[in-house]
């Protein structure tokens, strides 16, 4: 697995575990087992760590939303 998945996947835990506020970078580095500074080569500033993270995550969102969306119709309907 490549450094920049490791480090996505270890944001995602923390946030999990943390919250989006608290994650810190540092604890993001460990998590991923690499130093603070190679979070930012690979991402210029936190916010377009945890952006990517939302891109990724936002056709799956969309879909089960249209999901649920379907499933209020049916059963209002």
């Amino acid at each position: 697995m490549n450094t920049r998945r490791l480090i996505l996947e270890a944001t995602e835990r923390l946030i999990r575990l943390k919250g989006l506020s608290r994650a810190t970078t540092k604890e993001i580095a460990r998590e991923a087992g690499c130093a603070e500074g190679t979070l930012y080569k690979h991402f210029e500033h936190k916010e377009d760590l945890f952006l990517t993270i939302i891109q990724e995550h936002l056709p799956t969102l969309i879909e089960e939303l249209g999901r649920l969306i379907a499933i209020n119709l049916w059963l209002s309907g």
